[in-house]
Formats: structure tokens, C-alpha cells, sequence
């Protein structure tokens, strides 16, 4: 009782005790104050799968009457139509070339020509015909030309190519001798077989276009 009411009547040993007590508690103080809190653990954010790009349908060709680029006629492309009523005869060559002023039909490009006249033929075969044409004298083919049998649309006829050795001034001159649907009479004389002479590059696509036709 009398170190009770010392206290009491003391404020500096009352200062003191309460200083002693805070130096007591202050290391358990700093132990809760000091600890570690637990890890967290990260948080996971769901991805959703990504999605492959949907496939795109190709498109489908469209049907068609048409004829491909390959297939389109070369008669459809940069000809023109040669018609001649006296020899009664159609034709097409390149669209470029220009007729000549002549009594026969001549038409003439940078890169070629053709020429229209009658053999009379008269008694002779087709094989005959061709065979003078091929083999004439001057030699316009050269010496040693090929004859080969061809079709024009509906006629026989005969395809007469030059050798190596034709001479530079013939231009590479080839010719097809046909034999005609009906004799051309003129001047007396009668004409039974058309030839078309053409440059060598051109003979074979002039001579498929040939169509007779009825005279004017």
C-alpha cells in the first residue's frame, strides 16, 4: 500500500514505470507490425481459343456458250472477207492488206499477198493441172516444189509448196489449185480450175477460208 500511494504521489516514477512498460512491449509490436503477408497468387485470365479465319468458297465459273480464248476461230480475228463474183469465190486474209489495182483479184500487206486467177485446165485432171502449175518451166517454185492433196470446203484440190532453192524475187510464193463447181466461160475460152497464189506463211489459213459461191 505504501508503494502504491508512492506512485500516486510521484509523476516522475509514474513516468518512468509507464516508459519501462512500452520498452517491454515494443519488440512484439514490431514482430506483428513487421510480417510478411502470404503470396499472392497471380490471377489467371481465361483466353478464349482463337478462332481459325473461316475458309473462303472460291467462286464457281459460270457456264458459258462461249468459246475459250484458244478455241476462237482464227477467222474471227483481224481477217477481212475477199469475195469475187466473176470467179465466184469467197475468201479471208489478214485485214491489214490492201487490194491492187489488176484484172485479177491481189490483195498485198507488209507481210504477204495473194492472187486470184482461171486455169483453163481443159481434158486435164486435177493432178495434171498442178502438176504443169508446179513444174512450169521458169521454175517460180523452184526445182524441186512439193504437191500435196488438199480439201477446200466441198472441192478436191491440190496444195503446191516451193523448194529451198525458189528464187528471192517470188517472195515465197505457194499456190492452190482447185477444181472448180461449174466452168467459167470467158472470152471464148473456158476455165475449169481456180488458183490462189499466197505467200508460203499464209497459203494453208487462205486456202481453208475458200468457199465457192454462185457467180454474179
Amino acid at each position: 500500500m505504501a508503494y502504491r500511494n508512492t506512485l500516486a504521489r510521484s509523476p516522475r516514477r509514474r513516468a518512468i514505470a509507464l516508459a519501462l512498460g512500452a520498452l517491454l512491449l515494443a519488440p512484439a509490436l514490431a514482430g506483428c507490425a513487421t510480417a510478411t503477408p502470404a503470396p499472392t497468387a497471380p490471377a489467371t485470365v481465361a483466353v478464349a481459343p482463337t478462332q481459325p479465319p473461316a475458309a473462303t468458297a472460291k467462286p464457281q465459273p459460270t457456264p458459258t456458250d462461249q468459246p475459250l480464248p484458244g478455241d476462237t476461230p482464227v477467222a474471227s480475228a483481224g481477217l477481212q472477207a475477199v469475195t469475187s463474183q466473176a470467179y465466184g469465190v469467197t475468201l479471208q486474209c489478214p485485214a491489214a492488206w490492201k487490194p491492187v489495182a489488176t484484172e485479177k483479184v491481189r490483195y498485198e500487206g507488209d507481210d504477204g499477198f495473194l492472187m486470184l486467177s482461171l486455169i483453163s485446165g481443159e481434158g486435164l485432171s486435177l493432178a495434171e493441172v498442178a502438176g504443169d502449175e508446179a513444174h512450169h518451166r521458169l521454175q517460180p517454185y523452184g526445182s524441186a516444189p512439193t504437191v500435196e492433196p488438199r480439201l477446200v470446203p466441198g472441192r478436191g484440190a491440190r496444195l503446191i509448196l516451193p523448194s529451198a532453192d525458189q528464187p528471192a524475187e517470188m517472195h515465197g510464193q505457194a499456190a492452190i489449185v482447185a477444181l472448180m463447181p461449174e466452168p467459167v466461160q470467158r472470152d471464148g475460152v473456158t476455165y475449169n480450175y481456180l488458183v490462189l497464189w499466197a505467200d508460203q506463211a499464209h497459203i494453208a489459213d487462205i486456202g481453208a477460208s475458200l468457199t465457192f459461191a454462185p457467180r454474179g
